[in-house]
């Protein structure tokens, strides 16, 4: 048999054995585990254990709890408040608390009627000398914020949610969640220590204690003052 036969004889039993493999079914599994069924639709084992999504809540969420910044007037001149002047407050009508917010910490019984968290700074706009809980995201230029009294000087020292490191450093106690079924915005309640930065000014709003004196008393009016005028 020539090479040329050889070959060809080659090629189709290749061929042969392909077509048969390929029409062949395909052999039971013998002698392992058999393959589990699929469970039917109607089995318990076909409905799926749900995926959770339960974790813990972010930082800062309106769910709580977050700080309540004790914040009135600019004009009013009380400069620190005590946790037991809030209960004092409260109980005569004269704390304010923002709608939607319980007070977890300290315990309090208000009776005034609270207003919206968004509104208060309104609101001691018209009554500088209005007390009121407000969330730290909330607190604008036009909100000046009472720290909690603490053992320095004149109450000094006690925490601050935006005064100096140390003060921010203290563990505030006064805390509120929110109430059941309100809705807060996250950004009013969000608050982060780090973020916060503190500017001191040294000295008086004017050095030279005479500036009221030349600019008014002996005339020369405002405008020799800002012009740089010195005075003896």
């Amino acid at each position: 048999m020539n090479a040329r036969l050889l070959r060809t004889l080659s090629i189709v039993v290749a061929l042969v054995m392909l077509v048969a493999g390929c029409e062949s079914p395909r052999p039971s599994p013998s002698g392992g585990v058999s393959p589990t069924p699929a469970p039917s639709p109607t089995s318990p084992a076909s409905t799926a254990a749900p995926t959770s999504t339960t974790g813990p809540a972010p930082t800062g969420t309106a769910g709580g709890p977050f700080p309540l910044a004790v914040v009135t007037g600019l004009t009013n001149l009380k400069a620190t408040i005590a946790i037991d002047d809030l209960a004092t407050l409260a109980g005569s009508g004269k704390l304010v608390l923002p709608c939607g917010v319980t007070v977890n910490r300290p315990a309090l019984k208000p009776t005034a009627p609270c207003i919206a968290a968004n509104q208060i700074a309104a609101a001691i706009g018209a009554n500088q000398n209005l007390i009121a809980l407000l969330p730290s995201g909330l607190v604008e230029p036009a909100t000046k914020v009472m720290p909690i009294a603490g053992d320095g000087p004149f109450g000094l020292f006690g925490p601050d949610l935006f005064g100096d490191p140390k003060a921010r450093a203290v563990p505030y106690p006064v805390l509120g969640t929110a109430s059941a079924g309100a809705t807060l915005d996250p950004a009013w309640t969000a608050y982060d220590a780090s973020s916060v930065w503190t500017m001191t000014a040294i000295g008086s709003l004017c050095a030279d204690r005479g500036a009221a004196r030349q600019a008014v008393t002996l005339a020369k009016g405002w405008d020799w003052v800002f012009d740089g005028g010195t005075a003896k």
